[in-house]
């Protein structure tokens, strides 16, 4: 499931002010995708974590994403302001400012596919 949410990038990438058409399929597609990450990753704390220490362990799992969410959107905004005048080439496709930041989540999305492939193929 969670390999549906590589490609969400690609709306804010490929719209532009005449044709916002893939701005709406990455609001429907986020829609469906997102949940259910959201919801196999509490179902795989819910089946790890011990029976007695669910409740922190649901805790400490809320405070780490939290703390990610927080970390992540403060590195997100630096990486904004450095990459605003920035242009990289993608085969004939030129991606230029944001954009960029938005090929790096997919990249980003990539490689924690990768590297976690054998829990996520594991758990279906």
């Amino acid at each position: 499931m969670c390999e549906g949410t590589i490609p969400l990038p690609l709306g804010w990438i490929l719209s532009t002010p005449d044709n916002i058409l893939p701005l709406w399929l990455t609001s429907i597609f986020s829609g469906v995708f997102w949940p259910g990450v959201n919801q196999g990753l509490g179902n795989l704390l819910m089946e790890r974590a011990p029976a007695a220490q669910r409740g922190v362990a649901v805790a400490i799992f809320s405070l780490l994403t939290g703390l990610g969410t927080l970390i992540a959107s403060l590195i997100g905004g630096a990486l904004g302001q450095v990459l605003t005048g920035t242009t990289l080439m993608l085969g004939s496709l030129a991606v230029h400012g944001l954009a960029v930041l938005f090929v790096i989540t997919m990249i980003g999305r990539i490689a924690m596919v990768g590297a976690f492939w054998r829990v996520l193929a594991g758990n279906r």
